[in-house]
């Protein structure tokens, strides 16, 4: 019985056509294959060029386009936008003599046209400020998501509710997002609580204005958020 069983293992393992060999290593590129090689992979330091690989990929801050300027200028003749408003064409040499007796420079803001239009202004500064506006920029967007909580009791004094609201009006000059919570025992609907924020929101008008109507989150709580109002500098 034992030897029909070999037998038929036997068969079995005729027909079982084995499965190629992979080597990872013969994978490998030229030249990675030796043991030094393989030791290298391992290392801490191979993580993290592979790291840095990865991340290389990221979108890169878009860079700021430097106009040219002065002796930059190949233009014969060009067309002068002065500090007041007033225009002329003029030759290179004319507009370069102009900018160097009001201590400006003269700055190529529209290559295209025909004369290319150049403007006298102190470059360094105007590039100044507007790296520090694309700054106040991106600090007012993160600024904007961040949420302050403030908590108002549903039988709050006036003078208490006064100083709370005045750290609201803080919050908001900051640009940043305020939720208001009212807590305390009221009615099943929060009555109570959206009174309160309704006269919270008439004290705050010039400051900020609602996301959405108050909403009753549960039992004695009721909150609103709200949201800075950008006022345009003139």
């Amino acid at each position: 019985m034992a030897r029909r069983s070999v037998f038929a293992l036997a068969a079995v393992s005729r027909c079982i056509k084995p499965l190629p060999t992979i080597s990872l290593v013969s994978k490998l590129p030229y030249g990675l294959a030796s043991g030094e090689c393989l030791e290298t992979l391992r290392s801490p330091s191979t993580k993290l060029n592979f790291r840095t690989f990865a991340s290389d990929s990221a979108v890169p801050e878009p860079t700021e386009v430097r106009l040219k300027s002065n002796d930059e200028i190949t233009a014969s003749q060009v067309r002068i936008v002065r500090p007041e408003g007033g225009h002329e064409v003029l030759s290179l040499a004319k507009a370069l003599r102009e900018a160097e007796n009001l201590e400006l420079d003269l700055v190529e803001v529209d290559p295209n046209a025909d004369p290319p239009v150049c403007r006298l202004m102190d470059y360094a500064k105007a590039r100044y400020d507007k790296r520090r506006r694309r700054q106040g920029k991106k600090a007012a967007s993160k600024r904007s998501q961040v949420v302050k909580e403030v908590r108002l009791g549903v039988r709050i004094s006036e003078h208490d509710l006064t100083t709370k609201l005045n750290t609201v009006k803080k919050f908001l000059e900051k640009g940043m997002r305020v939720k208001v919570v009212v807590t305390g025992k009221m009615s099943a609907n929060g009555m109570e609580g959206q009174l309160l924020l309704e006269g919270s929101t008439a004290l705050l008008a010039d400051h900020a204005k609602m996301e959405k109507e108050a909403i009753v989150e549960g039992s004695g709580r009721v909150t609103i958020t709200y949201s800075p109002i950008v006022k345009k500098t003139k």
